[in-house]
């Protein structure tokens, strides 16, 4: 779907996602960057980002990134970790009660040519909602970008991102 959706209690505005690939053994490497551009944030104040990402493939460790872009030439790097934000594969469930799961449905034909070892009907796919603190909320974020660790084959999908504004309370950066 797209336009306004709200998975695990957070509003995302669904449009086009963002694909990216880790390199180098990505057979979709051709077509999808390791990186994103960068997304104008509007020099804002963030306290945290909301990801509602799909993993195609389990990878273990750091599954992808969100890079905040500070207005004065800083950077933060909030990790998306395998277990912690996404499942170790799609098949585990031990780890599932921890997990923020934002869509639940079935897996697309589609992929089944890209290699993976289902037909996709009758394999069950989720989206999941990844909360990541900014850790340093009080300066401002000029931009964001996404990024793909090089162990990422095919990478996240980035559905959508939404920003929670640091508190208009809070003391700005000096």
């Amino acid at each position: 779907p797209r336009g306004l959706q709200r998975y695990d209690g957070v509003d995302f505005l669904l449009g086009r996602a963002v694909q990216l690939s880790g390199t180098p053994n990505n057979l979709l490497d051709v077509e999808f960057p390791a990186r994103s551009a960068k997304l104008d944030a509007g020099m804002q104040r963030i306290a945290a980002v909301d990801a509602l990402v799909f993993q195609f493939k389990a990878v273990p460790g750091e599954v992808g990134s969100i890079v905040l872009h500070y207005a004065d030439g800083g950077e933060a790097r909030l990790s998306l970790i395998e277990g912690r934000d996404t499942e170790k594969s799609w098949d585990d469930e031990s780890d599932a009660s921890t997990l923020r799961i934002g869509w639940l449905g079935n897996y697309s034909t589609a992929m089944y040519v890209y290699g993976l070892d289902s037909s996709g009907e009758a394999t069950m796919a989720r989206s999941y909602v990844a909360h990541l603190a900014n850790p340093q909320p009080a300066r401002a974020v000029k931009s964001i970008s996404l990024l793909a660790p090089p162990a990422a084959s095919p990478g996240l999908l980035f559905l959508a991102l939404t920003v929670e504004p640091a508190s208009p309370t809070a003391p700005a950066a000096e």
